[in-house]
Order: C-alpha cells, then sequence, then structure tokens
C-alpha cells in the first residue's frame, strides 16, 4: 500500500506503473492527470493510501488500464477503474 501526500507524488506513481501513452507528451500528460484526478476525487483529498492490482491476461501480458485501484482516504474504500475515466 502507497501513501500519497500531494499531487506529485501521485503523478510519480501513476507513471511508475506504466500508464503513460505511446503518443506525445501532451496526451501521455492529459492520461497521468486524468488517473491522478480519478484517484483524488475517490480520496477526498490528500494524504490517501492507494493499492494497484495489475491486470495480466492469461498470456502473462500486463495492461495497466485494466488494472484497477483501491484507494483509502477520506471517503472510506473506493474502488477506481482507469479504463471507465
Amino acid at each position: 500500500m502507497k501513501t500519497v501526500h500531494n499531487f506529485d507524488e501521485a503523478l510519480r506513481y501513476v507513471h511508475h506503473l506504466g500508464f503513460a501513452p505511446n503518443s506525445n507528451i501532451a496526451h501521455q500528460q492529459e492520461a497521468l492527470c486524468g488517473v491522478v484526478e480519478a484517484l483524488e476525487a475517490a480520496a477526498g483529498g490528500y494524504p490517501f493510501k492507494v493499492v494497484n492490482h495489475r491486470y495480466k491476461s492469461p498470456e502473462g501480458h500486463s495492461y495497466p488500464w485494466l488494472s484497477e485501484f483501491i484507494v483509502h482516504g477520506a471517503k472510506g474504500k473506493q474502488r477506481v477503474l482507469p479504463c471507465k475515466l
């Protein structure tokens, strides 16, 4: 479980998990910020704790956009699905 204290820390966390699509820098930043804002909204603000459950296909391929986040924050325990953003 990762404790996130601010927007920059959350941005580094989701980037590390592989949520930057293979495209131009503006599209990558938009995608990363979208995930971070969804996590922040689910938590109800900073700080919050988050766990990522990465999706793996039966063939063993990892698809970050099909994974889920479990966020523990001021709003309690929330589930965030990046593919629904």
